[in-house]
C-alpha cells in the first residue's frame, strides 16, 4: 500500500534527525520530548494545502492508520487542546475587539480544532460567529436568520465588515453635535440625571478649514490617525449639498409631521399624536427622548398601536407618545422581534415581509434616503377607529352572505380595490345559525399512579344471544396504563354488583385505590345504590354531559378498539356469532399486551403490572387444535385427542380453551398441538342452510331495542342467521361474582403443570 507524500516527507525529517532507527526499535513512545518535536516541525514543513486540511491531524499522525503504536501522553493532550478550543468557540464575545479581530480570533479557534484531528461544520461556525456578537449587530443578525438560503462564511464576514463601518459612522454622526442629522436616542429608566448635553449655541462650530481624511471624506483627522486606515473596503460618503440642507431642514421644521418612518437607530417606536395609541396610559417613567439640535422631549403617554396591510396585522408595542416629535418613528429592531417579520431595504425602495409565509405585507420607497411607510398603511388605534372598522367588517360580512373570515381575506387578497378590513369581529347571526359543537381537548388530565382514575362504560345489547345467553359488557379502562377488563352481563342491572366485586379485586391485587369513576349518565350508573357506594367509599364519580359522548371518549374508543378487533377474528375464522364473548375476550387479551403511541409505546400490560409480555405462546383464533385427552376420559383404544376449534386462553387456569365441535364441549389444556392454517368453521355446515337472499345480521353491532331473556335452557336454540349449529350445548351461564378479571393472565403456559 503506498503511502501518503506527506509520510514521505515526515520520514525525511526523521531521518535528519535521526530517528528513523529509533522508530525502528519502537523506542519513539519512551522519548519524552519526540513529539513536542514533530508537533512543532510538521506544521512548518507541512505543505500550505495539508495546514489548511480539517484532516491534518489524520495526514500528520497517520499511525492510528498504518498500525504504527505510539504511546505516550500527545493523544490526552491533543484531546485537551479540541475540548478547550471548542469550548472557547462556543462562548466567544466580541466586547471590545473590532471586526477583524473578532474574525481573526474565530479563525484561529477554527485552525486549532481542525489541527487536532477534529472537523467542525460551516453552519456552526455561522452560529458561533452571530452569537458573539454585540447588540448593535442584531438587526443584521435578525435579516441574516429570515434569508431563505444558507450562507458561507466568506459571506458572512464581508457583511460583518461592512455593517461595523455602517454603525461607526452613525457613531460619529450622533457624536458630532453640529451635524444636522435627525437621529434619535432614548436614555431609558435614567432621564437626564446626572447627565448633560451641551448647548449647540455655545459648542464649537464646523472649521470648513480643518484637514478633511483622505480615507473616510470627515475634516478634523488625517489619514495616519483614521479609523479606517486598515480596511481598503471603505471609501469616502459622497455629502451633496442637497443631502444636507434636507437633514437640517427636518432638524429645523417646528411643525409635526404625521407620516411614519423607518429608522433602524431607534430602540422603541415614537409618535407625536395619541390619537394613534390603543389604551393610552400616562407615562409615569422618567425617561426623556434627545433630538439633534440638543433639546429634550419629555414622553406623555405609552400604550400600543397597530399597522393595517393588507394581508395581516403588524403590532407596534411599546408605543411612546412624544408630544411636539417631528416625526413619527418605527424601530426597526422592534418591529422584527414582536411581528416574526423581516425588513429588505434596497436602494430604491423596501419591503416588509412575513418570515412564516415569506409574503411581502407591505413596501414603500426611499425618499429623499428616508423609508416613509406607504399612505395607504395607516396607524391605527382602537380607541379612534373601532367603530368604523368594526361597521366596515360586519358589512362586508353580510353583503358576502356571512363567510368565514378567511374567505374574506382571500376575495380582499384578489381585489385589494375594496379594502376590506382583515379583523373579523364576533357575529350573532353566525352563532345562532351555524352553531356547532366546540372540539375536544387532545391532551386530557392523565392520572400518576394505577386505578387511580378508572373509566367504564356498557356496552349492548348485542345484536344475538351468546352461548351462555350474554346481551352486554362492562369493560373497566385504568386511565394510567390503559389497562382494561371485561365482564359480561344478562342485563345492565348487573353493573353494580360487578363493580363492588371489581373494585374489591383490583384494589386487593395492586394495593392500590380507585379514586375517581367516569362514566356517562346511564341509569346504571346513575341510581341509588350505586351513588351511596361511592360515597361511602370516597369515590369521586364523573359523569358526561347528555349527549356528549366525546366526554367519556376513551371508553367509546376502546368499545370500537374490542369491536373491530373481535369482528376481524370472528369474520377470519368464520366462528359462530354466539361466540362473540369468546372473541371480545381475545381482543381484550391481546390489545391488553399490544404496545401503542398513547402509552409512549409500550404495552398495558408491562406499565400496569411492571411484566413484559410473552408473545411465544400465542396462537390464531378459531384455528384447529388437538388438546390431549386424558386416559380417565378415554379407553385404551380410543384416540388420545381430537379435532376442536381454539377459542382463547383462560383466565383460571394456564391452559388453552378448545372447543369440541361434535360434542359442545370446552376442554381446558395445557397440552395441545396446533393447526394455525385451518379453520374448521370454515368447513362446517350449518344444520339449515342460510337464506342467501337476505341481508346478513350486523356483525357485534348492538341492536336498538333491549331484548329480555332468561338463559337457564341446556340447548341453544336454531339459529340459522348466524350460523350456530343447533345442537351445541350451551354452557351454564355464569353470575357477575363469579367472573374472575383478568389481572395478570397466565403468559407461561408451557411451564404449567401436566394435568393429571
Amino acid at each position: 500500500m503506498a503511502l501518503h507524500p506527506f509520510f514521505h516527507h515526515l520520514l525525511l525529517l526523521l531521518q535528519r534527525t535521526k530517528l528513523v532507527k529509533m522508530a525502528a526499535k519502537n523506542q519513539i513512545p519512551n522519548i519524552k520530548n519526540g513529539f513536542e518535536l514533530i508537533k512543532t516541525w510538521l506544521p512548518l514543513s507541512a505543505p500550505p494545502y495539508l495546514r489548511r486540511s480539517s484532516h491534518t491531524s489524520s495526514i500528520l499522525f497517520p499511525h492510528r492508520k498504518y498500525g504504527i503504536r505510539l504511546k505516550g501522553g500527545y493523544d490526552l493532550r491533543i484531546d485537551q487542546e479540541l475540548y478547550s478550543s471548542k469550548n472557547e468557540l462556543h462562548n466567544i464575545q466580541m466586547k471590545s475587539l473590532n471586526m477583524t479581530q473578532y474574525l481573526q480570533q474565530i479563525k484561529t479557534i477554527v485552525d486549532n480544532i481542525s489541527f487536532a484531528g477534529a472537523t467542525i461544520d460551516q453552519e456552526d461556525v455561522l452560529l458561533y460567529t452571530m452569537n458573539g456578537l454585540p447588540p448593535s449587530y442584531n438587526a443584521l443578525k435578525t435579516t441574516i436568520r429570515a434569508m431563505q438560503s444558507p450562507m458561507d462564511l466568506d459571506t458572512l464576514y464581508s457583511l460583518l465588515i461592512i455593517e461595523e463601518i455602517n454603525l461607526q459612522s452613525q457613531s460619529l454622526r450622533q457624536l458630532t453635535i453640529t451635524d444636522a442629522s435627525t437621529a434619535l436616542y432614548s436614555n431609558r429608566g435614567r432621564g437626564r440625571r446626572g447627565r448633560t448635553r451641551p448647548n449647540t449655541q455655545n459648542a464649537r462650530p464646523s472649521n470648513p478649514n480643518a484637514p478633511q481624511c483622505q480615507i473616510c471624506g470627515k475634516r478634523g483627522h488625517l489619514a495616519h490617525n483614521c479609523w479606517h486606515r486598515l480596511n481598503i473596503t471603505v471609501s469616502p460618503p459622497e455629502t451633496t449639498a442637497s443631502n444636507n440642507s434636507a437633514r437640517a431642514m427636518v432638524a429645523a421644521n417646528d411643525t409635526e409631521n404625521p407620516d411614519w418612518y423607518l429608522d433602524s437607530g431607534a430602540s422603541t417606536h415614537l409618535t407625536n399624536s395619541v390619537d394613534n395609541l390603543s389604551q393610552a396610559q400616562s407615562y409615569t417613567g422618567t425617561d426623556a427622548i434627545t433630538i439633534g439640535d440638543g433639546r429634550s422631549l419629555p414622553v406623555a403617554h405609552s400604550g400600543n398601536g397597530i399597522l393595517s396591510t393588507p394581508y395581516r396585522k403588524i403590532h407596534l408595542k411599546n408605543l411612546l407618545h412624544v408630544p411636539h416629535l417631528f416625526h413619527n418613528l418605527i424601530s426597526i429592531s422592534k418591529l422584527t422581534q414582536d411581528n416574526n417579520i423581516s425588513v429588505n431595504f434596497n436602494p430604491s425602495s423596501f419591503d416588509i415581509k412575513d418570515m412564516k409565509t415569506n409574503r411581502v405585507l407591505l413596501s414603500g420607497p426611499n425618499h429623499k434616503g428616508l423609508y416613509p411607510v406607504h399612505s395607504a398603511s395607516k396607524i391605527e388605534s382602537r380607541t379612534t377607529s373601532l367603530a368604523t372598522r368594526v361597521n366596515k367588517e360586519l358589512l362586508w360580512h353580510q353583503r358576502l352572505g356571512h363567510p368565514h373570515e378567511r374567505i374574506i381575506a382571500a376575495v380582499s387578497a384578489q381585489d385589494k380595490s375594496l379594502h376590506i378590513p382583515n379583523n373579523m369581529h364576533f357575529c350573532s347571526d353566525c352563532t345562532t345559525s351555524k352553531g356547532h359543537r366546540l372540539p375536544f381537548s387532545n391532551k386530557p388530565h392523565r392520572a400518576s399512579m394505577p386505578i387511580a382514575i378508572i373509566h367504564t362504560d356498557v356496552w349492548g345489547p348485542a345484536p344475538v344471544h351468546s352461548n351462555q345467553g350474554f346481551m352486554y359488557y362492562v369493560v373497566f379502562i385504568d386511565d394510567f396504563s390503559r389497562f382494561s377488563w371485561v365482564f359480561f352481563m344478562h342485563h345492565k342491572s348487573e353493573v353494580f354488583n360487578i363493580f363492588r366485586n371489581f373494585k374489591t379485586f383490583i384494589e386487593k391485587q395492586t394495593q392500590h385505590q380507585i379514586k375517581c369513576l367516569r362514566s356517562d349518565g346511564g341509569t346504571e350508573y346513575l341510581n341509588h345504590n350505586f351513588k351511596n357506594f361511592l360515597n361511602q367509599q370516597g369515590i369521586s364519580h364523573q359523569t358526561s354531559c347528555p349527549y356528549t359522548p366525546e366526554q367519556n371518549g376513551l371508553a367509546e374508543r376502546k368499545h370500537r378498539h374490542l369491536i373491530e378487533t373481535a369482528r376481524t377474528l370472528i369474520n377470519k375464522a368464520s366462528i359462530p356469532h354466539a361466540f362473540w364473548p369468546d372473541a371480545i375476550l381475545m381482543a381484550s387479551f391481546l390489545i391488553n399486551r399490544l404496545p401503542t403511541i398513547t402509552t409512549n409505546w409500550k404495552s398495558p400490560l408491562s406499565i400496569m403490572f411492571n411484566k413484559k409480555p410473552d408473545y411465544k405462546f400465542l396462537k390464531v383464533f378459531g384455528c384447529a387444535c388437538y388438546p390431549w385427552i386424558p386416559s380417565n376420559q378415554r379407553t385404551k383404544l380410543q384416540p388420545r385427542s381430537r379435532s376442536c376449534v381454539f377459542l382463547g386462553y383462560s383466565h383460571m387456569s394456564k391452559g388453552y380453551k378448545c372447543l369440541d365441535i361434535s360434542t359442545g364441549k370446552i376442554h381446558i389444556s395445557r397440552h395441545v398441538v396446533f393447526d394455525e392454517i385451518t379453520f374448521p368453521f370454515q368447513q362446517t355446515p350449518t344444520t339449515t342452510p342460510r337464506n342467501t337472499t337476505s341481508p346478513p345480521a350486523s356483525l357485534l353491532v348492538p341492536v336498538s331495542t333491549t331484548i329480555d331473556t332468561h338463559t337457564n335452557n341446556t340447548k341453544i336454540t336454531n339459529t340459522n342467521s348466524i350460523g350456530v349449529p343447533s345442537h351445541y350445548t350451551a354452557r351454564q351461564s355464569i353470575s357477575p361474582s363469579q367472573q374472575l378479571p383478568e389481572l395478570i393472565p397466565s403468559n407461561d403456559i408451557s411451564n404449567s403443570p401436566a394435568p393429571t
